[in-house]
């Protein structure tokens, strides 16, 4: 069985991963074999130390102050302790001339 993806979610159904059986005629049989949500979340989630500096930092420090696009964010990111996904948030400092 071809395709690009480890993973399906039917609603209210939950994860799945495709599956394929030879039978002994040589037919083969597709089907769906169900996985629990922490599995799937752990393989789409980018470890830890392959996340930009600027997510790492917000992620252990609890903010990144930078006038730069801020690489990686509304990625998740897999720690030990759960699960990230930080999102860059804009603010405008006026000074006075």
């Amino acid at each position: 069985m071809s395709h690009d993806y480890a993973y399906v979610y039917i609603w209210e159904s939950g994860f799945f991963q495709p599956t394929t059986t030879e039978g002994e005629d040589g037919t083969v049989r597709y089907g769906l074999e169900p996985v629990p949500q922490e599995e799937v979340v752990d393989y789409v989630a980018m470890p830890f130390s392959k996340a930009s500096l600027g997510v790492r930092t917000a992620i252990s420090q609890g903010k990144y102050v930078t006038s730069d696009e801020l690489s990686g964010a509304q990625e998740s990111v897999g720690t030990d302790e759960g699960y990230f996904v930080v999102s860059a948030v804009f603010s405008v400092h006026h000074q006075p001339e």
